[in-house]
């Protein structure tokens, strides 16, 4: 008995300590709370400039990192040993930071990491892989989410010697829920090269490591809080029952490509966040963005804007908030790849006109590529200590076209059914006489021409060319239009 008393002693006091250790690098470790991995093709070929943008804790016991690990595993899908052995892993050095605070007012307590780096990936099926040491403690629907790391990950497929840039977020926010009011949000990513994206929840990853590959995050459930829109990539709150926390998501934006007739997907992005679910708060309504005008034509915010290289664009933009006497401030998100690309451009901003009120100006540069480009737009309230808010994605259509008023506003809106549609779908116009429908994509582009029935019914059956997508029927004189989406 004594022999196992002194033997059992010194393991309890080990354990004790190896316990003290765990709970000190818990509590003095980099909470990671969000990310994302982005590429873009840079000058020489198979190369690659790889942007990671982590969102840390960055209170006084947090651990700053100013680089972080880059991991390039070719064809993952085929086995993890096999992929780590060929696995190209380089360090990414932060470029910047900021400091901002997600509940809009108050001390900054969230670090805003940007990371970037070069590396050569050669024509295969790439995971790209940043893991993050643990996140933040208490996370509801993940276990012991203190002591998991955070994986985020994008795929390239260059397999067959395509180049690609891949999709970018245009808003990476933390966000957070007031309370079970409506929330609108958007997951809506640019893309430069003309690709197709669609969205969709994926479980969040843990546990990347050099004898491992990620896997989903221990006891993962998707929380009952948000529907996603898997074209338009609007991210909205649904009915919920009340239940405050901090929880996690992961948005996946697939990206596709016509290649020998056949859509296929060659790559995809991750947004992979913490938000934070906080009880009503019976003095603060979210603010809600209500119209969108170009002069005095009212636009459709789900409609690509047109505009012409060379010209500048006013936009004003008008919230409504019923909780009396806030101020309203207007914000715009520009994406990086745009910047990077486009060194010499400039892009949209906003500055305010009245409480409720703001203009975006653009002046569109003369040399800019032809093509559609998506941005972010926010609104927020000033009511402290957790303001509402609603953030969506505004596009213009840089094309040569001659633009009309007709291209310009939009006319009476009219509904479609059904919605979101596959094979066909029908609307019905006021008026009962045969008229003239065209059918454009989100870059103004026709891709049908239809003539309304004598009772004025519309059918649209789209050819098998036509890719899944939002798109406007309108009348051709611009008096009725009717927003479609085919998935």
């Amino acid at each position: 008995m004594t022999y196992s008393m002194k033997t059992t002693y010194p393991m309890f006091r080990l354990l004790v300590v190896a316990g003290l250790l765990c709970a000190s690098f818990a509590a003095h470790a980099t909470h990671y709370l969000a990310g994302n991995i982005t590429y873009r093709r840079y000058l020489q070929t198979n190369q690659y400039e790889v942007q990671v943008i982590l969102y840390t804790d960055a209170g006084p016991n947090a651990v700053d990192e100013p680089a972080t690990e880059l991991h390039c595993l070719p064809n993952l899908e085929a086995g993890c040993a096999a992929a780590l052995q060929n696995d190209i892993s380089m360090q990414l050095l932060r470029q910047r930071f900021e400091l901002i605070n997600p509940a809009q007012c108050g001390a900054s307590n969230v670090k805003k990491n940007f990371y970037t780096g070069l590396v050569t990936l050669p024509p295969n099926r790439w995971t790209l892989l940043v893991d993050n040491v643990n996140r933040r403690a208490g996370i509801i629907n993940i276990n012991n989410s203190v002591n998991t790391s955070g994986t985020i990950s994008a795929t390239l497929d260059n397999s067959t010697g395509l180049f690609n840039n891949s999709p970018e977020f245009v808003s990476t926010e933390i966000l957070s829920l007031n309370g079970n009011q409506y929330h609108r949000f958007t997951a809506k990513a640019a893309e430069v090269d003309g690709d197709s994206v669609a969205y969709e929840f994926v479980a969040p990853q843990q546990g990347f490591k050099a004898q491992g590959c990620p896997q989903p995050a221990g006891g993962f459930y998707q929380p009952p809080h948000f529907r996603l829109d898997a074209v338009t990539g609007v991210l909205e709150t649904v009915p919920f029952t009340l239940v405050q926390g901090d929880y996690v998501i992961a948005i996946q934006a697939n990206e596709f490509r016509r290649l020998n007739g056949r859509w296929t997907k060659i790559g995809s992005v991750q947004r992979d966040m913490l938000y934070t679910v906080r009880a009503a708060s019976a003095t603060n309504t979210n603010p809600r963005f209500s119209v969108l005008q170009r002069g005095s034509a009212t636009l459709d915010f789900m409609q690509a804007i047109p505009v012409n290289p060379g010209q500048t664009v006013d936009l004003t933009l008008t919230a409504a908030d019923p909780d009396a006497g806030q101020q309203l401030a207007f914000s715009s998100f520009t994406p990086t790849i745009y910047s990077a690309l486009y060194p010499f451009a400039s892009f949209p901003a906003v500055q305010k006109l009245s409480a409720t009120q703001g203009r975006l100006t653009w002046q569109v540069p003369a040399s800019l590529p032809l093509g559609l480009y998506q941005f972010g737009l926010t609104v927020t309230d000033d009511f402290c200590p957790q303001s509402g808010r609603e953030i969506r994605s505004i596009a213009f259509e840089v094309t040569n076209r001659v633009l009309t008023a007709s291209t310009k506003a939009i006319g009476n809106v009219i509904t479609a059914y059904p919605m979101p549609f596959h094979d066909q779908v029908q609307f019905q116009l006021p008026r009962s006489r045969s008229q003239q429908i065209l059918i454009t994509d989100e870059v103004g582009r026709t891709v049908a021409q239809l003539t309304s029935r004598a009772d004025g019914t519309v059918v649209w059956q789209p050819a098998g060319s036509v890719k899944p997508g939002t798109y406007l029927a309108r009348t051709t004189e611009g008096s009725y239009s009717v927003r479609l989406v085919h998935y």
